[in-house]
């Protein structure tokens, strides 16, 4: 059931369990009355960039924010690699209240249950849950292809399922009432906001939403409450989003971090391993190891990847980044980001996601020899085992090169060749 396929051109992306707290977590104590609150808007951090780990994590922060009808909330997105979505509305909020009924067992489970199969209340949840899928596809393919229109751009629908294949008609953003059938965001560049005003009638309750790449792996809820309830204040949203970005996330990856960065040449990386205990953990490092190498003219960097990573030196600007915004303002996969350039790409991968196998044998993709102009990628490699992948590269001339991955934006490491 957890949706951790993403990224066209058969990307896997950081992998993701059910989006909800281990410690069920929620957002800050609530303090501000109606009478005291202002009209400034709460704003909900899409994805975490702490300054000193290179991350990406799947989850809103805060996961959860008390509010009142009428309130505005702001999502801002930060730009780690993952694309993203806001997207409520009917279609999802009836998928994840099901879905979060469900058993841990099935709720965690890499592939969803035969419904046939289980108790009828269990499988009524499974087909409620899984209905979303049909009607809302992921902003991404699994395979090669575009991204879908109907996810990667703005749509608001006030009832009815909307045409998979296409795009909403564009309209102005009405506020929202819950009601709406559909109310989507589209997909996120970095920095972007997207603002939601709750209608003055919104009936009290919880409202789930999620983002259309991460589905189940990446979820948030807000709750309206009575007009003379408390709520959190601006402040107070802003600091319990910044406490579970380092709790649940950044301080556990930052050791990892920090040892990434004292690899030898002779075991260069890109991307790391889960760390023993998060295996699960919905958050991954987006680094290479080392992050400065020095090597003689001639002699190669092998490095063995885990994630979903390229390779690349001298990459243009218009090969980096998942999205690429055409003429007309909508959104579609950047397939220059994807593809091998100097050299083969990956195969394609042959296990299932998870945590690389201790005992598959590694595959070696020999990417050849740079000579120190022009750009050369790897094109994505898709390494969560079994087996990992591993990358060479052959530094013919003397010089200091950048290297970074075209899919992260802040994954760089330079290599001295003398």
């Amino acid at each position: 059931m957890r949706r951790i396929l993403a990224v066209l051109a058969v990307v896997v992306l950081v992998g993701a369990a059910c989006g909800e707290d281990d410690d069920g977590t929620e957002s800050g104590t609530a303090t501000t009355t109606a009478a005291e609150a202002t009209s400034a808007a709460i704003t909900v951090e899409v994805d975490g960039a702490p300054d000193d780990v290179a991350m990406s994590a799947l989850a809103y922060f805060p996961q959860a924010v008390t509010v009142h009808a009428g309130d505005k909330i702001s999502f801002r997105s930060n730009d780690t690699g993952e694309p993203h979505t806001v997207t409520f509305g009917t279609i999802v909020d009836d998928s994840l209240k099901a879905f979060k009924d469900l058993p841990d067992e099935i709720k965690n489970a890499d592939e969803p249950p035969d419904p046939s199969k289980l108790p009828a209340d269990q499988a009524a949840l499974v087909t409620r849950a899984l209905a979303v899928d049909e009607k809302l596809p992921p902003l991404l393919p699994d395979g090669p292809g575009d991204a879908n229109q109907l996810s990667a751009n703005p749509c608001f629908l006030a009832s009815g399922d909307p045409k998979p294949d296409a795009a909403c008609d564009k309209t102005s953003q009405p506020a929202f009432d819950g009601k709406q059938s559909v109310y989507n965001s589209g997909y996120l560049p970095d920095d972007a906001t997207f603002d939601v005003t709750l209608a003055d009638d919104i009936a009290p309750g919880t409202y789930n939403y999620f983002c259309l790449l991460h589905r189940q792996g990446m979820t948030g809820t807000i709750t309206v409450v009575a007009d003379d309830a408390d709520v959190p204040s601006a402040d107070e949203v802003e600091k319990t989003a910044a406490d579970e970005l380092e709790s649940r996330f950044a301080s556990k990856l930052r050791p990892a971090a920090t040892e990434l960065a004292k690899t030898p040449v002779a075991d260069a990386v890109a991307g790391a391993p889960p760390a023993e205990g998060l295996e699960d953990l919905e958050a991954g490092l987006n680094a290479f190891g080392p992050g400065e190498a020095t090597i003689k003219a001639g002699e190669a960097i092998t490095w063995t990847v885990f994630g979903p990573h390229t390779i690349a030196v001298d990459a243009p600007e218009d090969a980096k980044g998942v999205m690429v915004k055409a003429p007309d303002g909508t959104w579609h996969a950047n397939q220059k980001a994807f593809a091998p350039e100097g050299g083969p790409g990956a195969p394609e991968p042959t296990g299932p996601p998870g945590p690389p196998d201790p005992d598959a044998k590694p595959v070696l993709i020999d990417g050849g020899s740079y000579d120190g102009s022009g750009f050369h990628s790897s094109g994505i490699i898709l390494s969560f085992g079994a087996p990992v992948y591993q990358y060479k590269l052959t530094f013919a001339k003397a010089g200091t090169y950048q290297i970074v991955c075209q899919i992260h934006p802040d994954m760089k490491a330079s290599v001295k060749v003398t």
